[in-house]
Parts: C-alpha cells; structure tokens; sequence
C-alpha cells in the first residue's frame, strides 16, 4: 500500500462538508502539520496510475475540499494525479519541511477559482500543404523534402495565429483576472484547418460573474467558437518555484515528492 495525496491545504478544520470516497472506494485522512492539512487515501500501488475513473474519484476529492476552502476565503493546491508517499508520517514530514513553499503557494490562491475558455480556431487558406504532406509520407526524393517543408511553415503559421488569438484573448479580460496561463495549441488533423487552444485564468471568486459577462460579450464578436469552463479547483496555478524530482530509481519515501503540483494527469487540464 501507498500514501495518495490528493491536495494541501491550510488547517480549516471542521470541515463543513462530508468529504466523498477517494480513488478504489477508499476513505480520505487528513494529515495535519503546524497549520496546514494533506488530504491522503491508502491505495494500492497499482492504482497510482490514471484512468477515467480513477481520476473523477480523485477530483470530486479535491473539489470538495476546494469548495469548503473557499468558504474561509483560503484556497487548496491540487496535486497532480499519482502524487504518493510512503505512509502518513512521511505526509507530515513533507508538511513540515515545505511548509514555507506550501503557505506562499497557498496565499496566491486565496480565494481564487480556475475559469478555463476552450477555443476552436479556424485557420482556413493553410490546408494544401497538409494534405500534400500526408499523401507523400511514404514517397521519397525532392517531393517529399519539398512537402515536409511546406507542412513545417504551416504549423509555424498556425502557432502564430494560436499565439495571437492567446493575446487577443487575454486583452479581452484585462483586470478579471489574477495571473493566465494558455495551453499549447493542439495540431489539426491533416486538411482540417482548425486547432484548439486552451486558455486557464486564475479569477477572485468575487470577479467571476463580471467574468462571466466579459465571456458572452467577447464570446459573441467575430462568431468565435469557444466555450467557457468552470470554476474549478486552480489545477493549473499550483506549481511551487521548485519543484522536486525523484532520483531514477530511488526508493518510495518521504522524497519521492510529487514531480510536480498540480494539473490532475501531469497536464495543464483541469478534470
């Protein structure tokens, strides 16, 4: 068995909400240590690893905790998924060596939530190259170097126009947010001629309704096709300064710390 760490947060207790089953039906401990709380689970090792399920269970965790957090106007750090230690003691050994990183990290998220907006762009006029380049991946010879070339400018093409509409994007809520992060632009399919982006703003929970508002008025000019998500736990402005990494092939202890906080799969996504 193994220490699953869901989320660290300051010591609220009591906690004014029933917290639900963890990941495998476990019951979630509480670990507290000068001022600040880690919520655990016991699972077997085989379960540290991601699937669908997994993951609800581990999010409905950290939402909860979240939401009783805000309600004191203090925040959680989500871990990322398959964050384990040893046992419990080592949870709080971890609480008490970290604990100034913890607080600091804390204090940026007080009172925060996460809004995500989820954009499909189009980026017509840049779909020839991409079918030329997928029709030649077998051949060989100057047509094919020509082709890859071609879809090489393209993608070029299409993380400027991903990174202009990031900008764009966040001129729009000027002043609604605290700190915005976008995710890197995910490719098209051959000849599709549309990418997606990602953006993630980190939002005061009294600033989510004009939040709310800039999104339909911005969300309504030039058709765009966007969807907004949220409010989430702040998956993805979690991250300490330093963050640790386990040595290849060490041990499972006290230092085989989270390789990194936040974002439930290792990516920058919310779930």
């Amino acid at each position: 068995m193994t220490c699953l760490v869901y989320c660290i947060m300051r010591d609220i207790r009591p906690i004014d909400v029933k917290l639900p089953l963890g990941v495998d039906n476990k019951r979630i401990s509480l670990v507290s240590e000068g001022g600040l709380l880690a919520a655990c689970s016991a699972v077997p090792d085989e379960l540290t690893r991601p699937t669908v399920c997994r993951a609800r269970a581990y999010a409905r965790v950290v939402g909860k905790l979240h939401g009783a957090a805000l309600q004191r106007g203090v925040a959680v750090l989500p871990l990322r998924y398959g964050s384990v230690l040893g046992s419990k003691g080592q949870v709080a050994l971890l609480l008490r060596e970290r604990a100034g990183e913890f607080r600091a990290a804390l204090q940026k998220l007080d009172g925060c939530v996460e809004m995500g907006i989820l954009m499909i762009l189009k980026l017509g006029g840049r779909r020839a190259a991409s079918r030329e380049a997928a029709g030649c991946s077998d051949a060989a010879g100057a047509g094919y170097l020509q082709a890859r070339r071609l879809l090489y400018a393209e993608e070029d093409g299409y993380a400027r126009a991903a990174a202009a509409e990031a900008e764009k994007c966040r001129g729009a809520f000027q002043g609604l947010f605290a700190e915005c992060k976008a995710e890197p632009w995910a490719k098209p399919g051959p000849g599709s001629g549309v990418a997606l982006l990602s953006m993630h703003f980190l939002v005061r929970c009294e600033q989510e309704d004009d939040f709310r508002r800039a999104f339909r008025a911005w969300s309504r000019g030039g058709k765009k096709r966007s969807l907004l998500t949220g409010p989430w736990p702040p998956h993805n402005f979690a991250g300490l300064q330093q963050e640790r990494e386990l040595p290849a092939g060490a041990a499972c202890g006290r230092n085989t710390i989270l390789r990194s906080i936040g974002g439930t799969f290792g990516l920058s996504t919310g779930v």
